[in-house]
């Protein structure tokens, strides 16, 4: 009978993960895990509130989604600045964002994970809270799921509407509030200037 919580090391990944009275497996932040197959790294931010929403744990990607991982699901590079597979993929639509997601979701053989972009809510809260992502701020400007409001207070964080195609960019390179910085942006447009990073629901 388990009484109390226990940690143990999971020796693929070198991470400690705790095992609570109910046998249930937490991840702790700052825990790390690579996806072997696109070899993209992820990072665990731990649950907490913004604004008036509150979120549990997720698993964010702690660079955003490169040239490399691209081209290995798309085919293709659509990067202005094209310096090496490692620089992260920009120039890229949130449309076209979603067509790279579904094909990753398609072609990875754990058929129990899935990759989607972060919330709003998700991007802000990692952002502000040291969670170890890197340039998540300083970096390129990156898309998010949600449909842009001008006030995004008391609205739900992802809202869908015929009539709305604008979508959230968060973070800015050039700002010194990049945490904060947000602005919308046509789905179908790009910049040289943005990218993106995703976020999983796999379970250690």
């Amino acid at each position: 009978m388990i009484t109390g919580e226990m940690k143990f090391s999971h020796k693929k990944s070198a991470n400690t993960f705790t095992l609570n009275s109910d046998g249930i497996i937490s991840p702790q932040k700052g825990n790390e895990w690579t996806d072997f197959v696109t070899e993209m790294k992820f990072i665990w931010i731990s649950g907490g509130c913004y604004d008036t929403e509150c979120m549990d744990g997720f698993w964010m990607g702690k660079s955003e989604v490169t040239q490399g991982q691209w081209k290995k699901i798309m085919g293709n590079n659509p990067s202005f600045f094209i310096r090496g597979d490692d620089d992260p993929v920009e120039n890229v639509s949130w449309d076209k964002i979603k067509e790279f997601i579904h094909k990753l979701n398609e072609s990875d053989t754990d058929k129990g994970k899935t990759y989607r972009l972060p919330r709003e809510a998700e991007w802000e809260h990692a952002c502000k809270n040291g969670s170890g992502i890197d340039n998540i701020s300083a970096g390129v400007q990156e898309w998010c799921e949600d449909v842009f409001h001008s006030h995004r207070q008391n609205r739900k964080p992802v809202q869908y509407s015929s009539h709305t195609v604008s979508r959230v960019v968060r973070g800015h390179p050039k700002k010194s509030s990049g945490c904060t910085y947000r602005e919308g942006r046509l789905s179908s447009g790009k910049s040289r200037h943005t990218g993106f990073r995703l976020v999983s629901n796999q379970t250690q």
